[in-house]
């Protein structure tokens, strides 16, 4: 972002603390880092010894407050992860893991305290309990990192097991995993979970879209969708969606009010990397819409607004935690997208050192 900047098919990220007053963003191609304390008026640079060059590669998450942020970069060559303690003000030098693996293919996760931190590779894993201080290198089957989520107090993971068809659950903070109901064809592209670990999702690659309401216990076939990643509310009340639905002939929104029981389909158009939820009450949705624009729904999926009309490529929208800060990137045109006043209005900032691919906000207590 020239303004002093979640997944995954992405090379940018933005991450915002859940009132919008931390922020984060890592598209300088110089192994530094951007970051506001002042809800995104101010930026300041920083730059994370050890950490590659290729910032294009590069992937973000955050605790809840925006004290601690994991930054990891993977590439053919290697992979790296950098942690730092004090709101991104300084870091850590970076970490190398001794292992090539595409930025795509990974998934992260920091836990709301930070105290627990995860990376996950296509076959293995990286876990942290002691706040990014050391990492335990783990091995939980062949998996897709992008299909990787965890609760709020890290106890509760979820992946897929691409090799066996299977989703793996752990209940112990990432010490042990258990295999789960068995998929029917292919393999989980992408998750999702509740903040308590209750409610958890997996989109199956092209086929369905698998549900647990047990911790992960049992999960049922929940209906038919293509693989974008599950956009859910703290609680998991409100879910979000994109794809084609069962017995539908073209792509669209679908969104479940009532934790995944039923759904209600909205044709919008093709999204191909997810929308997002306001984790507090799940008021307030955001979806880029290839070709079209950026939707926004101020009243939990009943109706959609299109706020901007934009023909391109739009990956993962991020949204505060009240809804009040939304940040898109359309990458096709190297433009971000945001806005601070609910979706109601949305400013633009473009080039090329706006070309954020994926923006991710943190939690929120």
């Amino acid at each position: 972002m020239i303004l002093g900047n979640n997944q995954l098919m992405k090379s940018k990220s933005e991450i915002v603390y859940e009132t919008g007053k931390y922020q984060f963003w890592n598209h300088d191609s110089s192994g530094a880092l951007y970051y506001s304390s002042d809800y995104g008026a101010n930026w300041t640079r920083a730059v994370i010894p050890g950490f590659p060059s290729y910032g294009s590669m590069s992937q973000m998450a955050v605790s809840k407050d925006g004290k601690y942020v994991m930054m990891h970069a993977g590439y053919s060559s290697d992979a790296y992860v950098a942690i730092s303690s004090d709101y991104g003000v300084t870091w850590a030098n970076a970490t190398t893991l001794g292992v090539p693996q595409s930025y795509n293919q990974t998934g992260l996760a920091v836990s709301d305290t930070g105290q627990y931190q995860h990376i996950q590779m296509r076959t293995i894993c990286y876990i942290s309990d002691d706040y990014g201080a050391s990492w335990i290198r783990g091995g939980n089957g062949g998996s897709n990192g992008r299909a990787f989520s965890m609760s709020g107090d890290g106890q509760y993971r979820l992946m897929d097991n691409y090799a066996a068809l299977k989703p793996l659950v752990s209940s112990d903070f990432g010490v042990s995993w258990v295999s789960q109901t068995e998929f029917s064809s292919a393999y989980g592209a992408h998750s999702g979970i509740s903040r308590d670990g209750k409610y958890m999702y997996v989109c199956q690659n092209n086929s369905y879209l698998w549900r647990s309401a047990d911790y992960g216990v049992t999960f049922v076939n929940s209906l038919r969708y293509f693989n974008f990643r599950p956009a859910i509310s703290w609680d998991g009340q409100y879910v979000l969606v994109t794809g084609q639905a069962a017995g539908q002939t073209a792509e669209g929104v679908s969104f479940s009010n009532d934790y995944g029981a039923t759904w209600i389909d909205t044709l919008l158009g093709a999204c191909y990397n997810g929308g997002a939820v306001s984790g507090e009450t799940g008021q307030y949705m955001v979806i880029g819409i290839y070709q079209v624009g950026i939707y926004v729904s101020n009243d939990w999926g009943d109706s959609w607004i299109l706020k901007v009309s934009n023909g391109g490529h739009f990956m993962i929208p991020a949204i505060s935690s009240d809804g009040k800060y939304i940040a898109i990137c359309l990458d096709s045109s190297r433009y971000v997208y945001l806005s601070n006043d609910y979706g109601a209005t949305f400013t633009s900032y473009g080039g090329t050192n706006a070309h954020l691919s994926n923006a991710v906000f943190s939690a929120i207590n």
